[in-house]
């Protein structure tokens, strides 16, 4: 498995966890509260905690095309979600 984390600066974390989970659960499985979340993609999955300063997203696939994927749905989605911030999102590999 191939893992990729994504720390982003927000005092919205616990918000934009909430709205992201909500809006997933419509097509994918998804569990969350206010502070830790997952959602499991087809091609991978992605777990999510917030606290008061930051949106931590550890994404999960079998390989790099899929793991590109699930971090482009999360990068796409939460941009959008946060257009009143300059949210930005940078993945780093992690073993």
């Amino acid at each position: 498995m191939l893992k990729s984390v994504a720390t982003v600066p927000t005092g919205s974390a616990s918000l934009y966890l909430n709205k992201l989970c909500k809006h997933f659960r419509h097509k994918v499985p998804a569990e969350w509260d206010d502070h830790e979340g997952r959602v499991q993609f087809k091609p991978g999955t992605c777990v999510m905690k917030a606290d008061q300063a930051t949106l931590e997203m550890v994404c999960e696939a079998e390989n790099e095309e899929a793991l590109g994927v699930v971090q482009y749905i999360l990068d796409d989605h939460l941009v959008r979600f946060a257009r009143k911030e300059e949210i930005q999102v940078h993945w780093r590999r992690i073993d």
